[in-house]
């Protein structure tokens, strides 16, 4: 057990043997971390696991709860601008490249950006000058570019065989954060427009209602996305089984 940023959360360990365990080395391990602090911005969404390993042409589609993939980049963008972790650096690359990037809706991010960063009680200003104008406890300028690029190799090669150039995840991780200026741009601009609309509305519900609103923009894709997937699998089973 450990405290999180308001409750307690837990963390624990599964190890298990697989058919590759040798018993001269440690056996693998699932480590889980169990929340209750966690903003979620947008509902999870049911989504079907996808793995490359066959199954029984009768198996049924699992499903698991998982973030929608909004919640996934604004959840990003709010760790870089409250750390220095290059794992954060290292999942840039592949969100950049994502297919669902074609499907994100600028303002959607903004908003959930905002609802994040203000369930931590830090406003887009304040976050957006942490990551550029970041100082240590002497209030000394740091080089954020630097600290990244000091644990990259050491930190990533522990974990993964290739590691990849330090200045394609910076130059994707810079394009990321100027992608986040300009939905927090569009986001704001909304919100501003709905005040000027609605005078004596609060500003959270008003926070509340986008959100809303950019989830029900985003149930077209999900549901799109969910018969793409589904459609292959079934495909795969009818194909197992005629062969």
């Amino acid at each position: 057990m450990f405290d999180g940023h308001e409750k307690r959360n837990c963390r624990g360990f599964i190890h298990f043997e697989g058919p590759m365990f040798n018993p001269r080395f440690n056996s693998p391990t699932l480590k889980m971390d169990i929340t209750s602090d966690e903003h979620i911005a947008f509902s999870p969404y049911l989504l079907p696991i996808k793995h490359p390993y066959p199954t029984r042409s009768d198996e049924q589609p699992l499903f698991a709860q998982t973030y929608t993939f909004h919640d996934i980049l604004a959840e990003k963008i709010r760790a870089l601008f409250e750390r220095v972790s290059v794992r954060d650096l290292y999942d840039c690359l592949f969100l950049i490249q994502h297919p669902h990037m074609d499907d994100v809706r600028k303002t959607g991010i903004g908003v959930a950006l905002i609802d994040k960063l203000k369930a931590r009680n830090l406003s887009p200003q304040v976050s957006w000058t942490l990551f550029t104008r970041r100082v240590d406890e002497n209030n000394t300028p740091i080089d954020i570019r630097n600290e990244f690029q000091s644990q990259w190799e050491s930190t990533l090669s522990r974990q993964i065989v290739h590691v990849p150039p330090f200045d394609i995840a910076w130059e994707r991780t810079t394009y990321l954060i100027e992608f986040a200026r300009e939905c927090l741009t569009l986001a704001k601009a909304r919100i501003t427009d709905l005040k000027r609309k609605n005078p004596d509305q609060d500003i959270h519900v008003i926070i509340d209602n986008l959100i809303v609103e950019q989830r029900n923009n985003e149930i077209k894709t999900i549901n799109r996305q969910v018969n793409q997937t589904l459609n292959s699998m079934q495909s795969k089973q009818t194909n197992n089984q005629k062969d």
